[in-house]
């Protein structure tokens, strides 16, 4: 009985040996596979803020690649990969352009094909280092109150513009080993069409216009005339918030053109 328990007891103990060694061969890293680590500041990042990532191996690499499904709303799925010139290590540099998780990929690759990919999520939120533009009215522009319509009488109202704005915003651009960030630029929808000089202000109480604190618009003013692309452009301005950063104030007055432009964002900092 005792030589039948000894003899259990060791099958035992070479199935629990055998099972271990399988297990530790799975967790194991490929031979083929590359060794791969990233370096990420945080995990919660702002709206068009940058993101820097940086990527390192053990090994000398050959090729380094971004990509994630939210980088165009237009594709399915962006990458870019840059080549690296004798170096184990590379630097990348995104933006997203709206809140929410996001879920991004990093591919590094060698010379002699040995491959690894990681991949990480990230929240991009509406507090962390960015402002909102809650209200913008404009005070003055030319020919304010002017008839822009010699089809209408000096006191028809249908002779007075009928106003809105577009912003052209800047953000970073995706970037493969390069130190500075590679600014891009689109323009945002049009505000709400205020017609025959009905109203001077435009109120948003959401995130409809919420950006980096670094960040730079470029406003446009037009009269809309049949559709945006036949509409006449009245006047333009810039914002640039990093002017306005340190101290952060509820309400800033643009004065563009020797007065003739003057409006004021009313804002709310995070």
């Amino acid at each position: 009985m005792t030589k039948i328990s000894n003899l259990f007891l060791l099958f035992v103990l070479i199935s629990c040996s055998s099972e271990t060694s399988d297990n530790e061969s799975v967790t194991e890293t490929p031979e083929d596979e590359l060794e791969l680590s990233l370096d990420l500041e945080r995990n919660i990042f702002g709206i068009d803020e940058r993101i820097i990532i940086n990527a390192s191996s053990d090994e000398t690499l050959s090729l380094g690649c971004i990509g994630s499904d939210f980088f165009n709303p237009d594709v399915s799925q962006l990458t870019k990969c840059v080549g690296i010139d004798n170096d184990n290590q590379f630097q990348v540099s995104f933006s997203y352009q709206t809140v929410g998780i996001k879920t991004f990929f990093i591919e590094a690759q060698t010379q002699d094909g040995k491959v690894r990919r990681l991949e990480r999520q990230i929240q991009v939120d509406s507090i962390t280092n960015s402002v909102r533009i809650s209200k913008v009215t404009l005070n003055t522009y030319p020919n304010k109150g002017k008839s822009f319509d010699p089809g209408f009488s000096d006191t028809d109202p249908e002779r007075l513009a009928d106003l809105y704005f577009q912003i052209n915003k800047r953000y970073v651009g995706i970037d493969v080993s390069k130190e500075n960030p590679s600014y891009k630029h689109v323009d945002l929808p049009i505000s709400e069409v205020h017609e025959n000089e009905s109203s001077f202000e435009w109120n948003y109480e959401s995130n409809e216009l919420l950006f980096s604190v670094d960040n730079v618009l470029y406003f446009e003013l037009f009269d809309l005339d049949g559709d945006p692309t036949t509409s006449e452009h009245l006047t333009n301005w810039f914002l640039n918030f990093a002017d306005y950063v340190s101290e952060k104030p509820s309400q800033i007055n643009i004065d563009n053109y020797g007065g003739s432009v003057k409006v004021t964002f009313e804002l709310d900092w995070n």
